[in-house]
């Protein structure tokens, strides 16, 4: 006897996939080109308007997020670090750029001059003014006052090269996640990733507070504020996967919840009985629709969604199955 698979179905999800994937490759194309347009925007200004490089950022950020085989947002990222001269951040993207086209004449241009202008010296921003009296912050828990112009430069380049560490980690460091997912022990890593990098971020914008009286940090505000926008993909991924988690759940609860009912209907010794089912019936129904709804909002950004469609198709499945089984009972009165 042969084995006979579902081509349909197949045919069906691969359709499912395709789509799925050029709509994200479309919104990709469609956050880049509004990220090409900010940055011309910001050029007719000599590229003084923060505001809209911060937004040509997070439209790269977005480009990138939705499709990782894109060279155009990595280009588009690393260009906009390459003109606010974050050059080591610049030269990770671009460099992420030639491993999906490695004759990308256009970053191989500014590798070149990227490689001309970084110098092993810190790249720290001229030192704004100072107080004459150089009176600085009270003994804390936290370790020992600062008391000198001294402490405060020795804070600034710490500060500086956890800066650079988290950029790097965001960048290169394996994900946790790709892709959304609802097994547990993935999503809580994830989490606990999230939870490490945040805590650190937090640590270094309040030591910034402490410098910024004696130091100008607008240059390394710029570089922790490119720091936060990186860990948005994976924030975006953690709340994927828990709005999948908590579907997955709500579909196994309903399914247990089946047997039983079925069994109630089975047993039921009158009209009035089965009557009193139906309503709980038209509640499982409602749930399932309530969740169809959850899947078609999920399906939008998330293309792990597609093995919870099938799981939902199943219990359909046994509901109008179980549907059946209590029209059959109420034919018997």
């Amino acid at each position: 006897m042969g084995i006979y698979l579902n081509l349909s179905a197949i045919l069906s999800i691969q359709d499912q996939i395709q789509t799925l994937s050029e709509k994200r490759d479309q919104r990709s194309f469609t956050h880049c080109k509004t990220g090409f347009a900010l940055l011309l925007e910001a050029e007719h200004g000599d590229f003084k308007d923060k505001a809209l490089l911060l937004q040509a950022c997070d439209a790269f950020a977005s480009g990138i997020s939705q499709n990782h085989q894109s060279a155009d947002p990595y280009f588009g990222m690393g260009y906009l670090l390459f003109l606010l001269q974050d050059y080591p951040a610049s030269n990770r993207y671009l460099l992420q750029v030639l491993d999906i086209e490695p004759h990308h004449a256009d970053t191989q241009m500014l590798l070149a001059q990227i490689q001309n202008l970084l110098r092993p010296a810190s790249m720290r921003p001229p030192t704004g003014h100072r107080s004459s009296t150089h009176m600085l912050v009270n003994e804390s828990p936290a370790g020992p006052s600062l008391r000198t112009s001294h402490d405060y430069d020795q804070l600034y380049d710490n500060i500086e090269k956890r800066v650079h560490a988290q950029v790097h980690t965001f960048m290169n460091a394996q994900r946790p996640l790709t892709i959304a997912s609802t097994r547990a022990v993935e999503v809580q890593n994830l989490q606990s990733f999230i939870n490490t990098q945040q805590n650190t971020l937090n640590q270094l914008w309040e030591q910034l507070e402490i410098v910024d009286q004696e130091i100008d940090t607008h240059e390394l505000r710029r570089k922790l504020e490119t720091a936060e926008r990186l860990i948005q993909p994976y924030r975006d991924t953690l709340n994927q996967s828990q709005a999948l988690c908590k579907i997955k759940t709500d579909l196994t609860r309903i399914k247990k919840g089946l047997g039983a009912l079925q069994m109630q209907i089975e047993a039921a010794q009158n009209r009035e009985q089965l009557n009193s089912l139906d309503r709980s019936l038209e509640g499982v129904l409602d749930r399932c629709d309530e969740i169809a709804d959850r899947l078609d909002e999920q399906a939008q950004e998330n293309p792990s969604v597609l093995a919870m469609v099938e799981s939902y198709e199943t219990l359909v499945a046994e509901v109008d199955k179980l549907n059946d089984i209590f029209d059959d009972a109420l034919a018997q009165f």
